[in-house]
């Protein structure tokens, strides 16, 4: 009877009942840009917080938008940390398009690319300049286990094959004591 059961409730739904679902997609994407003027500036209140409020207009730099300007207002809500931005900033943007077409775009932080850049070169620098050939060594491994995750384990995981049990544990046991050998064994 249980069975019976089962068996017409599922047929009714999927065969009497069809729902049809109309998705309403929303979709975000990034993008650099500049601020190229302030087009206004208001120092905000709510309780003992204030905040800056600006209307800024910013240059696409790459992307869908790159070389258009965009007009952003941001700091409707009253924050501790809320940025001052100025003219030059560069900014990330994110832009969320509605089904209709129309647009909002929010800032989303400051491009921090080159900074960090900076901040690898120096660390790899002076990993090279203490530790001399243990510190090139530990660099050619660690480049050779990256290789060899992107390349072939994470390929095989993707395809559902167990790490573990699979050929991409041999890569990963070869790639450990390469490691080892160049940065610790020869000192």
């Amino acid at each position: 009877m249980k069975g019976l059961f089962i068996g017409v409730w599922v047929i009714i739904t999927i065969f009497i009942a069809p729902v049809e679902v109309l998705a309403q997609e929303y979709i975000t994407s990034q993008f650099e840009a500049e601020v190229t003027e302030v087009l206004d500036e208001q120092i905000v209140e709510s309780g003992n917080l204030s905040g800056i409020v600006q209307k800024l207009q910013v240059k696409a730099i790459d992307g869908e938008l790159q070389g258009r300007m965009v007009v952003i207002e941001e700091g409707q809500f009253v924050r501790v940390d809320q940025p001052k931005y100025n003219v030059g900033d560069r900014l990330i943007i994110t832009q969320i398009s509605a089904p209709d077409g129309s647009s909002q775009f929010y800032i989303t932080d400051y491009v921090r690319s080159e900074a960090l850049i900076g901040l690898f070169v120096l660390f790899v620098l002076l990993t090279i300049i203490i530790g001399r050939f243990a510190g090139v060594a530990s660099f050619i491994g660690m480049v050779y286990s990256f290789a060899v995750i992107f390349t072939v384990v994470l390929p095989l995981i993707l395809r559902g094959v167990n790490p573990v049990s699979s050929p991409g544990s041999y890569w990963r046991v070869t790639s450990y004591c390469s490691w080892h050998i160049l940065s610790i064994s020869w000192n």
